[in-house]
């Protein structure tokens, strides 16, 4: 038997590597990456070319679930990177329709799906397209670059991607380690953030403690969250859809 994970008086939920809202009906996807699989074909990587199937397979399966336990989803929210190659390959663009024709399978309409510009969005002349996208008081964001709207008093949660957070869990030996994609959720300048893994599986993720961060050029491009402040965010590691997030503590005491 389906059963919530967790009570839909919650602000929100981990379901697999997505968030949902109970209350605004939101469904929140992180970096979808779209031809990472025909990009690694270019480098001589052999691998099936079947990411867009795994997204569409994984997809529905969330969707499915948040319908029977929460109701019918309203809106949809691709927090950017939504494709791989930072120009725009037929491919890409091909898939990206496909994606929006899948989605209507679950009578969600076309403009409550929201698109925001991530780094590799960063030549795309779609206008549809945004930079951030505000609902109520949360705020959705790639998390690349700053906006001043995101710290409104208003605002009391940004929600953001772009850094494909994970962490690596070793045993008492320390012989075997295994890396997992995770939520990070912690507070950045007063405000409440809740950082979601990539969606696309063929990317296991990033450690987000051994990036180099000695240049003041690289540590602005991580994110818009230095990584000392990082350190502080709590770690919830992703479970198979319909059970929960695994808590780990905090992210300095896994190092």
């Amino acid at each position: 038997m389906i059963q919530k994970l967790q009570d839909s008086t919650q602000k929100y939920v981990f379901i697999g590597k997505s968030l949902f809202f109970p209350k605004e009906k939101i469904l929140v996807i992180g970096d979808l990456h779209l031809g990472y699989d025909a990009f690694l074909r270019e480098k001589s990587i052999e691998i099936p070319l079947k990411q867009f199937e795994d997204v569409c397979e994984e997809l529905e399966k969330i969707t499915k679930y948040i319908t029977v336990l929460y109701g019918k989803i309203k809106k949809i929210i691709f927090l950017g990177d939504i494709k791989h190659h930072f120009g725009f390959l037929i491919t890409e663009r091909e898939e990206i329709k496909k994606l929006l024709a899948f989605l209507k399978k679950f009578e969600i309409d076309e403009e409550q799906i929201i698109f925001i510009r991530g780094n590799h969005e960063k030549n795309e002349k779609d206008k549809s397209y945004r930079d951030f996208y505000i609902d109520g008081d949360i705020a959705f964001i790639h998390g690349h670059k700053n906006f001043p709207e995101i710290y409104n008093k208003k605002i009391n949660l940004i929600v953001m991607s772009h850094i494909h957070p994970s962490i690596i869990l070793r045993d008492e030996l320390k012989i075997r380690a295994e890396k997992y994609k995770c939520f990070l959720v912690g507070k950045y300048k007063k405000k409440k953030v809740v950082i979601v893994p990539s969606f696309v599986s063929l990317i296991e993720g990033a450690l987000p403690l051994e990036y180099e961060n000695t240049e003041t050029e690289r540590e602005a491009s991580f994110s818009i969250i230095p990584q000392k402040d990082l350190e502080d965010f709590g770690v919830f590691v992703v479970s198979e859809v319909g059970e929960e997030a695994l808590k780990f503590g905090k992210l300095k005491e896994l190092e």
